[in-house]
This record gives C-alpha cells, structure tokens and sequence, in this order.
C-alpha cells in the first residue's frame, strides 16, 4: 500500500499550497476544529480529504494498493490508516462514503466488499468512535449537488471534467492532486451543503411517491462478505444491468418491523440504483412465502433481496 498525502497549509500572506506528508505523519495529523471526512472509495485508489465545516480542505491523500497486494489485504490495511486518524481526531464528527457503483462487474465483489470498512471500524473501536455520523452519499447526487446551478453531464468522462474544472476554479491550489482527491473534496462539499440545509438524510427535495414495477432476486447467505462475493460473481446471471450497477448501490439491513414495499418504494423511487435489502431468514415470512425461498431460509441466516425498477429513469 501506498499513501500520497498533502496538507492544506497557508504562509505569511493568506495563500495556500500543498505541502507532502509521509504516510507515518499523516496517520498522526490534528486537524484541531470540527471537520468532516470524505471518501471516494475505490479497488485501487482510495481518495480521503478532511473538510473543515467552512468548506475548507485541510487535508487531501490517496491510499494506492500495491502490485501484490490483495484486495482484503488493501481493505485491511486502509482501515487501519483511517482508523489512526479518527482515533487521533476526535473533532471529525461525520464520515462521507461514496455509494459503490459498478461500471465493470468484476468489480463488484471487490467494490462491496470495501464499502463496509468504515462501519466495521466504528463497531471495533468503541465507544472511542461512537460518536462517528456515518454518510453514504449517491454518486449522481453529489455531482448534481456540487456542480449546481449547471447541471451534470451525462457521461462518466465529462462528469469527472465538470467536477475537477469547478474545484480547481474554487482552490486553484488543488490543482495538482488526483481525481480521487478531487472527487473526495468536491463530495465533502456537497455533503456539506447538505449539512447545513438540515437535509443530509434526504439530499433532494422529496416529491410524493408513486408505485412502480421492480425486479427482485434473493440469495441466501451467512454474512455480508459471502453475499457480495456471490453477486459480484453473478451480476449478470441474475440478470442486473450494469447500468443499475453504475448508478450505484444501496444497503439497508431490516430489523423486521419495516413493510417490506413501503422501503423499496421510499428509496428507490427516484432512483435508478440497485438496491439491497438485508434480513433476518425468519423474518417476513409473507415476503418468503410470495417469492417462494423457503429453501434459502431454512439454510442460511440471512436472505439479501437485490431490486431494481422495471422502468428506469435515466439509461446511459
């Protein structure tokens, strides 16, 4: 693993510049005022900035996995490094993480699996981390939201153009950093926005909800490891689209107590994503026995329901 870190840092006469830090130093930098932390999460190339709650970076690095490195090997150890600096800055209060979207289905598995490092790092380090607001944030919105008022392009490639060509006009000083760096800043700062609107949780004006068709295939399994590594296996066997896939992914785990339609209706009701409902083998039985998986809840622990409409709102 390879970490490239910059700090954002002033002279005399109120400019900014970049200035290298050494993975060692960065695991250990203080931040010293409330401060988010925004991740654009990759296989590869990880990019994590830190974002005072005035809109200002304070710290932008890319964690690079190595040559012969493994794809848990990278998860394992890119937690440690963010572990270290939220254990050392108890003044970040908030983590972004971007939805994981699939634009190569043998990502995918790779991809899910990542995702779930922050979470898993605020359970193992309680309750020094309990305090943590973990955020997903949809890859399409916080380009919509960050580009505002022009609108987004329709095009990964001209996407990324938009997102970089606004940044660098807001802190000409970035201009050297990569583009997950630059994803990770400019997300910070749509989530920021978001923050301060009082609508995080929503990140759009909700309209009233209308029913639709969807799609829905379960699997069973006994962990969310094992899941991912069996949908990232057979995206296309169970029929989902990539362009789903691309749109991003969504996971909520159900206590039980949910109506099962309600949430499918609710989340992806302007969405075109994929997404994942997790639960309990025992629980809604009425959504067993209409789907007939009868087998799979007397086998595994959890039963995954993979969604997706019928009629989607936006193709590529």
């Amino acid at each position: 693993m390879l970490i490239k870190g910059k700090l954002i840092v002033s002279n005399n006469n109120g400019n900014y510049r970049l200035e290298n830090i050494d993975g060692e130093l960065l695991r250990n930098v203080k931040v010293h005022e409330r401060s988010i932390m925004s991740i654009d999460g990759s296989t590869s190339r990880t990019g994590v900035s830190i974002l005072n709650y005035e809109g200002k970076p304070k710290v932008v690095f890319a964690v690079i996995r190595g040559n012969d490195e493994s794809h848990v090997e990278y998860k394992v150890n890119l937690k440690r490094v963010i572990g270290a600096i939220l254990l050392g800055n108890k003044d970040i209060d908030t983590v972004i993480y971007e939805e994981p979207f699939i634009e190569y289905s043998s990502a995918a598995k790779h991809l899910l699996m990542l995702r779930t490092f922050v979470e898993e790092l605020i359970i193992e380090c309680r309750p020094e981390l309990n305090h943590i607001r973990f955020i997903e944030i949809n890859n399409k919105k916080w380009k919509r939201i960050f580009l505002y008022p022009e609108k987004c392009p329709n095009s990964s490639q001209l996407e990324k153009k938009a997102v970089k060509e606004k940044l660098i006009s807001m802190f000409s000083y970035l201009s050297g950093i990569s583009q997950d760096e630059i994803d990770s800043i400019a997300m910070g700062l749509a989530a920021l926005k978001e923050i301060e609107a009082g609508n995080i949780n929503k990140l759009a004006t909700r309209k009233p909800r209308r029913k639709f068709t969807y799609n829905i295939e379960f699997i069973g399994a006994d962990n969310d490891d094992e899941a991912f590594a069996e949908i990232g296996d057979n995206l296309s066997d169970m029929g989902i689209p990539l362009s789903v896939a691309e749109e991003g992914i969504s996971f909520t785990e159900l206590n039980g107590k949910e109506d099962f339609e309600d949430v499918i209706f609710n989340s992806l009701a302007f969405e075109d994503k994929l997404l994942v409902l997790k639960f309990r083998s025992k629980h809604f039985g009425n959504i067993i026995l209409k789907h007939r998986i009868g087998e799979l809840a007397s086998i595994y622990d959890w039963i995954y329901a993979f969604v997706w409409r019928k009629t989607r709102k936006a193709r590529r």
